[in-house]
């Protein structure tokens, strides 16, 4: 995910609450290529975003956010990775 450049831009991503949050992120971490806070070679880095269910309830939730150029990337007009 990348922050929106135009209002009104939205990315759909499925919210799950954690029990054990550190060992989630230890290993989803691994998974989504981070690799420490400020390091130049982290394809994501994590950050709390308020995020809209479908019922319109807010939450404050953890997201990992693409940390490199995007220019050259085809953008995904729906929001939607899995419909790309």
């Amino acid at each position: 995910m990348i922050p929106a450049e135009m209002p009104g831009q939205a990315v759909t991503g499925e919210l799950y609450q954690l029990p054990d949050m550190r060992h989630a992120f230890e290993m989803l971490d691994i998974v989504e290529g981070v690799r420490g806070y400020e390091s130049r070679i982290s394809l994501f880095r994590r950050a709390i975003l308020r995020v809209t269910t479908p019922d319109s309830k807010t939450y404050p939730a953890w997201v990992y956010l693409y940390d490199k150029e995007v220019q050259d990337l085809q953008c995904i007009s729906s929001g939607v990775w899995r419909k790309r």
